[in-house]
């Protein structure tokens, strides 16, 4: 059996575990990516000196964000923001002051989470990094510790839940909606502890701010991993159809085409640097063709094959031909949804 999402990245961060694919209930040391702590910096840096450490074993993974209690202005609280701030210039660590932003976003916006990444902070709603591929998770006050000191914790891996959207959400409905319904839906442990890896044909419906909100909140369903695949989705909330990485399709034509003003590429191939673009929330454009069947292309085989225009990476009436059948299920399965991202109601 394959390994899931969440454990092939905990794979490629492992210091020390298992000499073999991970699995459930493994236990190994992880090196993550960033470890994010905000106002509780204080806390962490009591434990950091507790356990006897002096010097931080990598001074890139660490991200200081002050962010949860900004608005108490006494001189209590503005010296510890103090003290963590002369701390993180001592030890040469990001810092980010009071009225810098939340801690979460911080971390999404300076690219401090990036897809395949694994990153933690000292927050339980570190699911949130997983809106952009990556695995966000907890860690306790001695875990950042422990990461400061020496650059891994432990941690199990748990078990994977997958939640499949289908269609898509209807005007005035957000992220939040999905993620509550859900927690209302689904409320007796169903993934209380676990990683929970969305998918489905609804996800491209979904802007960045609805994929955070539901990752981000996944949290009070229980999960420890709210994680999203990667695609085109822009910043301003128009999804974009999302391309599998590779495809094999019949490409018959040797002409190519430039991008139309507000157009964005979907995909791209040796032979064709557009092969397909979307162009607003419902225009598709396809250097390529995928409602070609058996007969059909028989037929133009045997109608149309004079003008075929010999080129390097222009099928020939015998390629074309001499395609299985597989790749006839699999150009009309992208071509199905295709066809259901462009009529999903939030494109109407």
């Amino acid at each position: 059996m394959g390994q899931t999402v969440v454990e092939k990245i905990a794979q490629s961060h492992m210091s020390e575990g298992p000499n073999r694919p991970l699995r459930t209930g493994d236990f190994l040391s992880i090196r993550p990516h960033h470890v994010m702590t905000h106002d509780n910096t204080s806390a962490v840096m009591s434990k950091f000196k507790g356990i006897g450490a002096s010097r931080m074993a990598d001074s890139t993974q660490p991200v200081f964000t002050l962010d949860h209690d900004i608005q108490n202005t006494s001189e209590e609280n503005l010296g510890k923001y103090r003290k963590i701030e002369a701390f993180a210039r001592e030890h040469g660590v990001d810092f980010y002051p009071a009225g810098a932003g939340i801690g979460h976003q911080i971390m999404c916006e300076q690219g401090y989470v990036v897809p395949g990444s694994f990153v933690v902070a000292s927050d339980s709603h570190s699911n949130m990094y997983g809106a952009l591929g990556a695995v966000g998770t907890p860690v306790v006050r001695t875990d950042a510790a422990a990461i400061w000191a020496t650059g891994t914790f432990w941690w199990s891996v748990p078990r994977t839940v997958q939640v499949v959207l289908e269609g898509a959400l209807r005007p005035g409905v957000t992220g939040k909606d999905v993620i509550i319904t859900l927690c209302g839906l689904y409320n007796r442990e169903e993934v209380l502890n676990a990683a929970v890896e969305f998918s489905g044909e609804g996800v491209a419906s979904l802007s960045m701010d609805s994929r955070m909100a539901i990752a981000n909140m996944s949290t009070e369903w229980g999960a420890l991993v709210g994680w999203f695949p990667v695609d085109a989705t822009p910043a301003d909330g128009v999804a974009l159809f999302c391309f599998p990485p590779t495809a094999e399709v019949f490409h018959w034509h040797g002409e190519t085409f430039d991008l139309p003003p507000g157009a964005v590429r979907l995909a791209r191939s040796a032979g064709c640097e557009n092969q397909a673009f979307q162009l607003g929330r419902s225009a598709l454009a396809l250097q390529f063709h995928l409602e070609t069947t058996p007969a059909a292309a028989r037929a133009m085989v045997e109608h149309g094959g004079a003008e075929l225009q010999p080129a390097r990476y222009v099928q020939s009436a015998a390629e074309i031909l001499a395609a299985p059948p597989g790749r006839y299920r699999a150009i009309n399965a992208l071509l199905a949804a295709a066809l259901a991202f462009l009529c999903a109601p939030s494109r109407r």
